[in-house]
């Protein structure tokens, strides 16, 4: 044992020197039970693993090597080993916690307290004798066994449902930390005994299963298609030549639409020769964060050249691996550090209002009863006094007391027994019998059955349900929840041309020069049909083209060549990918797109039937290259260096990529840089509100690409100088067209919207996408309505938060907005104070806008506005603007931004809230609100 003791001394002090100079070695002595301070020891310094449970984030960046450039050093010795762990855990409860957890959660209802304190009063046994009495005799209640009966079964059957839902966290945690992903392990296997690695034999480098909760930061990861991603990792190789691989992020944001990722930039050409074991470089990124779109770093070759990486590179957790053979990843984020995670607020407790009301109510119950119990205690010791002598009273049994003082005391516990009836604990064990059966009916009621998934609706929390009937603004997300996220092709304007398109009906064309039935979601438009249908007819033969210098053997007129570009555009300046297979929704059964199910043939020349399947990041890009591919402007393949497209005046084309301009929201467009690959034209396509061209020279592409370059590589201030960039080539460019595209709307959403609205519900639209889209089907929800004035916040700086939002407030009220005054006058008075502080009831609004004022105006926020408005110094004059306003659409929220808005809504107006979403990124707003769905 003292062995074993001073080998636990050794490693902790190591741990110890390895957190600074300034924290004191500690020794502990096994024969004189001391401890005595040492100086830190000399061996190389080493991390103990103080935050892999709290889940501690670090203030500066975070440094990884992968584990096994370590070796054989013992866990403990790792520097990785100062990371959190990959398990996780989302109970509320322990086999020890529980117990007093449940009870101090329950006994937030003050019956609970006060019918406690009443079987406290029963439970009092006589005390010694004074004077020759008992001195509590009197107040030894009858049947005292009895009356704890209904007490324990309110406490016993909340506490059992609580059991269940803890239960059932308890085994998702269980089996999401069994799963089970493979982890290279160079060539050692060890056995773990107290975070001391012990050797027991040797074998090849291999992955090896390995359970997601021993994953540890700095392992390497190999996933095979359809797999989740267990932790945050970097993409360090991708079975695809071009290193690309797709994650499906339903789990994390909700959407169904795949999200492209890159092997970081050098490692792709390595391509199948990546050998993990030879992988020696060091990572430096940012130290874990909430922010899912955000992610930063470098990682530095043992040749000392440094690599960029940003949030392209990163896999997060949860993520499923889609069209995609294999990757390989080494782990940054393990655990509760991952931005999953850290989004992740844990379960909560949530009372009703119903519930806040009882409290409030049992509270002046107690107050009554304190003054009967007094005033007859009072009037006892009064009448008790006008005897001089007190044993010629009959029912006091002839016996004397000690004074009249101290039986009126002796008799006030007495009242209490005697008066506890005021407040019936039968009424709890009533209200808990009819939420029962509340949730059956909610489970089997028919208008809540999902005949297309075979599903009901399931209640998962069983305190909150008599809350429905009393909501007064819902705070709702947009793609999967408002919407289908399934976007159609409507419109599009081509040198100021309008082509307008209606929804396909059985018997359309489908194709540009065919008659076959149309299965797609628009209708061609008949004068581009034929205009493009007349190009794939002039297109020429391969002998005419063979030997040839010419671009092509004909000139197209300017407004076919315009539209040419102009589809050749949509097909090439997106995230669009040709998929191998159909891509299913692993959490739903949406339907493939309708290429999927028959091919549209086209005059061009083409290698193999034409029959794509196209996956993108954003539904509407997808929506651009479908309609591309009707009017036989077809994307046939692509990867990071090249795309492939069939033409109707060309055949098939092959360009090289040369750049690509990633979309911001600062810029609100996307570019990409193309060279022609038989004339050797350099062009730049445009893709924002509009669509926009430029033909540029060499010399002129050449001299950007050398300051890009430089941009790209910059760790400082990167965002700034790649803005810089991208504005230095988007500039003198040629306007082609614009395009009108549809999402189909969740079905009679703008029916509810209406009259929720109508009914004087507040409706509060939370979602990540961009601000046009979003204002565009807040229009066709009936979220906004053209007879709306809509006041649109833009804030660039904390600074002037203040007065933007003061500026606002002073044009309603000098149009004559204000709001009433409600009925309930509200002052600072101690009454009132004591009612908010005492009672823990909720204050009604202060003041109110009339809803038929209130519904005339809408407010729109950005997801940089939201983020100054929240902050404590403005959150009242934010919501003071969101008063006046009906309907209200936050735009590029984060998943924790969503959670601080309900949670500012919920607590500063007192109002009950409801939220509603459809993935992950929807959890705290959900958990936070008084009812989530």
């Amino acid at each position: 044992i003292d062995q074993n003791i001073r080998f636990a001394n050794h490693w902790i002090n190591r741990s110890i020197h390895r957190l600074g100079p300034h924290l004191v070695s500690i020794s502990w002595d096994p024969l004189t039970h001391k401890s005595t301070p040492e100086e830190s020891a000399s061996d190389p310094p080493m991390p103990w693993n103080l935050c892999a449970r709290s889940g501690g984030q670090q203030s500066t960046a975070r440094t990884i090597r992968s584990n096994h450039t370590y070796g054989q050093q013992v866990w403990p010795q790792n520097p990785n080993a100062v990371f959190a762990d990959n398990r996780i855990r989302t109970t509320k409860y322990t086999i020890i916690t529980f117990l007093p957890k449940n009870l101090f959660e329950q006994f937030h209802r003050f019956a609970n307290l006060y019918f406690l304190g009443i079987q406290v009063l029963n439970w009092i046994p006589g005390l010694p004798p004074l004077d020759g009495h008992t001195v509590f005799a009197r107040i030894t209640a009858f049947a005292k066994e009895v009356q704890l009966l209904p007490l324990i079964f309110v406490l016993g059957v909340t506490a059992v449902k609580d059991i269940f839902e803890d239960y059932r966290r308890y085994m998702s945690d269980k089996r999401v930390n069994n799963s089970v992903c493979r982890v290279f392990d160079p060539s050692l296997v060890c056995l773990r005994v107290f975070n001391t690695c012990v050797n027991l034999f040797r074998k090849s480098d291999r992955f090896v299963k390995t359970k997601w909760e021993a994953l540890r930061v700095g392992d390497i990861v190999h996933l095979s298609c359809d797999e989740t991603v267990p932790a945050d990792l970097l993409v360090l190789s991708a079975s695809d030549d071009s290193g690309l691989c797709y994650v499906e992020t339903s789990n994390l944001d909700g959407e169904s639409n795949l999200k492209q990722r890159q092997v970081i930039k050098g490692y792709a050409n390595r391509g199948h020769t990546f050998t993990p074991n030879q992988f020696t470089a060091t990572i430096v990124c940012d130290p874990p964060n909430h922010q899912i779109y955000r992610f930063n770093g470098f990682i530095t070759e043992t040749n000392g050249e440094k690599i960029a990486i940003n949030k392209d590179n990163l896999l997060l957790r949860d993520c499923i691996l889609k069209n995609t053979d294999s990757i390989e990843g080494i782990v940054v984020y393990a655990g509760h550090e991952t931005k999953a995670m850290l989004n992740n607020g844990g379960p909560r407790y949530k009372r009703s209002k119903l519930e806040r009301f009882m409290n409030r109510d049992v509270i002046w119950c107690v107050i009554i009863l304190l003054l009967m119990c007094i005033s007859g205690s009072i009037g006892y010791g009064l009448w008790l006094s006008s005897y001089d002598d007190q044993r010629s009273v009959v029912f006091l049994n002839g016996s004397e007391t000690e004074s009249p003082v101290w039986d009126a005391f002796l008799i006030f516990w007495t009242f209490i027994v005697l008066y506890q009836v005021i407040i019936p604990l039968s009424l709890y064990v009533t209200i808990e019998l009819i939420k029962l059966g509340q949730i059956y009916h909610i489970h089997k009621d028919q208008h809540l059955y999902d005949e297309t998934n075979g599903k009901r609706v399931f209640c998962r929390a069983l305190n909150i349900t008599e809350d429905l009937g009393q909501i007064e603004y819902i705070f709702s997300d947009k793609t999967g929840t408002l919407t289908e996220n399934r976007m159609v092709f409507r419109r599009c304007s081509i040198g100021g041309i309008d082509y307008s398109h209606v929804r396909a009906r059985v018997g359309s064309d489908t194709s540009l020069c065919s008659d076959d039935d149309s299965n797609g979601d628009f209708t061609l438009n008949p004068r581009l049909k034929d205009e493009l249908c007349l190009m794939s007819r002039r297109m020429p033969s391969e002998e005419e083209t063979n030997g040839s210098d010419q671009k092509t053997s004909y000139q197209l007129s300017a407004q076919n060549q315009r539209i040419q570009d102009f589809f050749i555009l949509l097909a090439v300046c997106n995230s669009a990918v040709v998929s191998k297979h159909p891509h299913k929704c692993s959490n739903s059964s949406d339907k493939i797109s309708p290429l999927s199910k028959k091919s549209t043939e086209s005059r061009s020349p083409s290698p193999t039937p034409l029959k794509p399947i196209y996956e993108s990041e954003s539904p509407d890009e997808v929506a651009l290259v479908i309609a591309a591919f009707r009017y036989s402007v077809k994307l046939l393949k692509r990867n990071s260096e090249s795309v492939l497209l069939s033409l109707p005046s060309e055949g098939v084309i092959e360009y090289k990529v040369l750049n690509i301009l990633n979309f911001d929201s600062t810029r609100k467009k996307m570019s990409i840089i193309l060279r022609h690959q038989k004339t050797n034209e350099i062009i730049l396509f445009c893709k924002g509100s509009d669509s926009r061209f430029a033909h540029m020279t060499e010399e002129e592409y050449n001299s950007w690409n050398i300051l890009h370059k430089k941009a790209e590589q910059s760790i400082e201030n990167n965002e700034e100088l790649m803005l810089e960039s991208h504005n230095r080539i988007e500039c003198n460019l040629v306007l082609m067209g614009a395009t009108g595209i549809e999402d189909s709307l969740q079905e009679r959403v703008p029916e509810v919207i209406a009259n929720l609205r109508s009914a004087g519900i507040v409706v509060w639209v939370l979602t990540g996408d961009k601000l046009e889209t979003a204002v565009n089907i807040a229009y066709s929800c009936r979220l906004f309505t053209n007879a709306m004035d809509v006041i649109y916040l833009k804030i660039e700086s904390k600074e002037e938060s203040n007065r933007v939002l003061e500026n606002h407030l002073k044009d309603l009220k000098a149009k004559g907005v204000t709001k009433r005054k409600s009925k309930q006058k509200l002052s600072k008075s101690l009454s009132c104070l004591l009612k908010t502080a005492l009672l823990g009831a909720r204050m009604p609004e202060r003041t109110a806008v009339d809803s038929n004022i209130r519904n005339k105006r809408g407010l729109v926020v950005d997801g940089k506005t939201l983020s100054f408005v929240i902050e404590k110094e403005s959150i009242g004059l934010f919501l003071e603007l969101a008063q006046f306003c009906g309907s209200v659409l936050c735009c590029r929220a984060t998943p924790l931004q969503k959670g601080s808005v309900v949670r500012a809504v919920k607590e500063t107006l007192n109002v009950m809230t409801l939220a509603i979403g459809d993935g992950a990124n929807d959890v705290s707003m959900i958990q936070t609100a008084d009812v989530g769905i």
